[in-house]
């Protein structure tokens, strides 16, 4: 490709309009990334929201889960901020709150509250059992899992809670409960190009690197000791003939990337590598429509004037295909918002071969216009 950035990666068209390989939201647990891009100098191209996850049913019925909590002006932290959240939510109903706190109430995250490495111990463990499984066998309600946590699992994995694993979106809650700002979102105030790759761009080609586009890697060239068995990577080979070698060498590759460059010998007598075969990869698909009025501002005759309205924040679904999306004019205004034009949507539609709610099959979108 001619952009930097990958599955994180944005390019203009050529009529000048930012186009995103994906929605990209930023909770406050990221702290690796954060870190980086304090220090290539992107940190505050990230912009805060309000600390409430919302969601948006059917005839436009907004409920939240609202982690804000304040007692005389002081700020209340994890986990009581998170209890708040749960307890109070109109999105579940009584009894689906009632089974929801059974569940996570007796999950290792309440272990991890006084022993966080003995809590991660536990979750770990949780592999192998999917958090559907998990979560109805401690009680959790069917109703809690359709109504909240598919949602949030597609926003996380772009999969739902019967496909991800307990170990998943345990991680997540643990994170949640421990940490006070974890669950808060932070967005990207422009394009993922502008304000997430090219700061890390240009602290690179500072120190004096190089970045090649359009350059695929096709084979990695190693030798093996015979009688050690040792391993050594001594170069990669780029486009036809060409090969770069290098003091070290780092693979950042999806699924479809690992399973085609990745040695088959390697995959044969190293289990690591083996089990890349084991992976599937999930299809994901990103729209952006532009409007000329507020879509999610929900006073309707405040929704047509020229001045931005509407949920600056990341907005989940039970009752759409799309299950998480946002307005990027209000979320990522820098370059998204436009004088005389409304909302930027940007939607996740996952799984796409069988929409969550309608069932529909994206893929054949052209052939059934066609005819």
């Amino acid at each position: 490709r001619p952009w930097y950035g990958g599955k994180v990666a944005s390019y203009k068209d050529r009529d000048g309009n930012h186009i995103e390989m994906g929605l990209h939201v930023f909770f406050g647990c990221y702290f690796n990334l954060f870190r980086l891009m304090a220090k290539t100098g992107g940190l505050n191209n990230l912009l805060l929201k309000d600390h409430t996850h919302t969601f948006c049913n059917e005839d436009g019925d907004v409920r939240e889960l609202d982690f804000r909590f304040f007692l005389n002006d002081t700020k209340i932290g994890a986990p009581f901020h998170g209890l708040k959240a749960f307890f109070t939510t109109p999105q579940l109903s009584v009894a689906d709150k009632a089974a929801n706190a059974l569940a996570l109430g007796t999950s290792p995250i309440v272990r991890a509250l006084v022993d966080p490495e003995g809590g991660m111990e536990d979750i770990r463990k949780l592999d192998d059992i999917s958090f559907t499984d998990w979560f109805t066998s401690k009680g959790g309600s069917m109703g809690s899992i359709e109504r909240m946590w598919n949602p949030i699992a597609y926003a996380l994995g772009f999969i739902d809670c019967n496909d991800i694993s307990a170990r998943c979106m345990l991680t997540i809650f643990q994170f949640f409960a421990t940490k006070t700002d974890a669950s808060v979102l932070r967005m990207l105030a422009g394009s993922p190009n502008d304000y997430l790759t090219k700061p890390i761009v240009e602290y690179v080609e500072k120190k004096g690197g190089r970045i090649h586009l359009k350059t695929g890697c096709r084979e990695i060239l190693y030798d093996t000791d015979e009688k050690t068995g040792k391993t050594v990577v001594n170069g990669l080979r780029i486009g036809g003939t060409k090969v770069v070698q290098a003091d070290a060498y780092v693979a950042a590759l999806d699924v479809p990337g690992a399973k085609k460059l990745i040695p088959q010998p390697w995959k044969d007598s190293m289990k690591q590598f083996g089990d890349i075969e084991k992976l599937v990869g999930v299809p994901v698909i990103t729209v952006q429509l532009r409007y000329d009025n507020w879509v999610t501002e929900m006073q309707v005759e405040n929704s047509k004037g020229k001045e931005a309205r509407g949920i600056d924040n990341l907005l989940y679904s039970a009752d759409a295909d799309f299950s998480c999306f946002a307005d990027l004019a209000l979320v990522s205004p820098w370059d998204y918002y436009k004088e005389g034009e409304g909302s930027l949507m940007q939607c996740v539609i996952t799984p796409p071969q069988k929409g969550a709610v309608s069932g529909r099959n994206y893929f054949k979108m052209p052939k059934e216009r066609g005819e």
